[in-house]
């Protein structure tokens, strides 16, 4: 029993020799290290709550403007929506750059929101699924007006299989072949939009009836 206990005791002092030793070699770079952790924490929890606190302040910005809008102030709107856009965080900027576009529409003043539209579709910070969908508005307020070619190449790749707005994307293309007088291609853009699966029932009965008015055409 004594030999186990004389054996214990080694071993513990062993422990605290090596534990000493180890602190006299890594002990400021241990301190040094926790006290970087805990300044890191205590940084990247003030950063998400300034964050959040800008985010929050974004937000009721938007809806003040929103009583603008709903008061019939287009133009004052539109004018604080641009503010807010060019401004402010990507997430609400995009936001605020479609509502910008929405009170210069209902303004009437149509190039202006395809100024508005266009700068949304090509900023690259943007929501992917909104800036998609800014394009798809632009194309549609400029259809009759711009070039056919730059269109064609905004509106092709969110016409791919997979993409979410491809069949809105598909039917401005094929008023962009029936306007070039390209009736082959239109049928073929209106038979993808019918053999989607993912195509709602609404979409899927105008396509069939535009394909069905097109079958005698050249």
């Amino acid at each position: 029993m004594k030999s186990d206990e004389f054996i214990r005791e080694v071993d513990e002092e062993l422990r605290r020799d090596r534990l000493l030793s180890i602190w006299q070699r890594y002990g400021r770079a241990l301190i040094a290290l926790v006290v970087l952790l805990v300044v890191g924490v205590a940084a990247w929890e003030g950063w998400k709550a300034w964050r959040s606190r800008q985010m929050a302040a974004a937000a009721e910005q938007l809806l003040a403007v929103e009583r603008d809008m709903a008061a019939g102030r287009w133009v004052e709107a539109a004018s604080a929506f641009a503010a807010a856009a060019d401004g402010g965080e990507p997430g609400p900027a995009t936001i605020a750059r479609l509502r910008e576009a929405a009170a210069l529409g209902r303004a009437g003043d149509a190039d202006a929101v395809a100024a508005a539209l266009g700068t949304l579709a090509d900023r690259a910070d943007a929501d992917p699924l909104l800036r998609q969908l800014a394009t798809l508005l632009l194309a549609q307020q400029t259809l009759d007006t711009a070039d056919p070619a730059e269109l064609r190449s905004r509106l092709v790749p969110l016409a791919e299989a997979g993409q979410p707005w491809r069949n809105s994307a598909r039917e401005l293309l094929v008023l962009l072949a029936l306007r070039a007088g390209d009736t082959a291609q239109a049928r073929s853009l209106l038979d993808s939009i019918v053999d989607d699966v993912g195509t709602s029932p609404a979409v899927r009965q105008r396509a069939e009836a535009l394909r069905d008015n097109l079958q005698g055409a050249p």
